[in-house]
């Protein structure tokens, strides 16, 4: 816990220079390290029933480029990096209740441009508009939410007369089913994986951090262990759910963490 493992970034230099020091035991294994592709946004347009979304995902498109592409009404081909940023900010902020003020402060654009901009966000994607509004509901009939699992978070926030209280209540009423349903994924792939392997001492499982899973293998079986960790992974979620939206996940293999990631 010190330091806590889950907080080591990977955006920064430092942060990425740290992850060097995570090295397999010896030269005769190495780290690999596999992590779910968009895994938030694959269940928000599984969870949403976003047809744009799943048909996205189902073209193995650029999600963030179609975003920009449909909120400012051009052709994909058309999408310049900044839009695409704009689109990636709004994609992963609306997921964690981000309002315009924030929108704004993160783009750095006018508070009318942000509003515009969430607007148009959900004149395109009104099914995700109707799923947040929904949570809402939600939370307010139950004082509570659940994970595509059944996994509950009592909320009593929610019917808080305090208003800061009751909107951040609200945010969490939106953003806890998917980064739940995430959460609970990660770990039934944990499960699946280690009934495959405890008996197995070419590799191991040391390390689970977000939708990351790290892992010591021997150089022979590298390869091998790589296919069944994709395979589990991918596969952990119901077949049902998989049929509308699949789970992706990437696969790195190196001497260090940071060359594996």
């Amino acid at each position: 816990t010190e330091p806590n493992l889950q907080n080591i970034p990977i955006r920064t230099e430092l942060g990425r220079e740290i992850r060097k020091a995570f090295v397999a035991k010896d030269e005769s294994r190495v780290i690999l390290a596999a992590d779910y592709s968009q895994i938030e946004l694959r269940l928000l347009a599984l969870m949403s029933g976003d047809k744009v979304l799943i048909q996205a995902f189902k073209d193995k498109v650029d999600i963030h480029r179609q975003t920009a592409a449909q909120i400012n009404s051009i052709g994909i081909h058309e999408v310049s990096p900044d839009m695409r940023r704009a689109a990636k900010t709004i994609n992963f902020g609306l997921l964690y209740g981000m309002g315009q003020r924030k929108l704004a402060r993160e783009l750095n654009i006018s508070l009318g441009e942000a509003k515009t901009m969430i607007e148009s966000y959900f004149a395109q994607f009104p099914s995700i508009r109707d799923y947040r509004a929904g949570c809402i509901a939600q939370a307010k009939a139950e004082g509570q939410v659940r994970t595509l699992f059944g996994r509950v978070l009592e909320l009593p926030g929610i019917h808080s007369k305090n208003k800061g209280i009751q909107s951040e209540a609200e945010r969490i009423a939106v953003n806890m089913p998917i980064q739940g349903s995430a959460a609970d994924i990660i770990k039934m792939a944990m499960l699946a994986i280690h009934k495959l392997i405890r008996d197995d001492e070419r590799i191991k499982m040391i390390l689970q951090v977000h939708d990351e899973l790290v892992f010591e293998v021997e150089k022979s079986y590298v390869e091998e262990a790589k296919k069944v960790v994709i395979r589990e992974m991918e596969h952990a979620m119901p077949p049902k759910y998989r049929e509308i939206v699949e789970l992706a996940v990437d696969a790195g293999i190196g001497k260090s963490w940071f060359e594996a990631h």
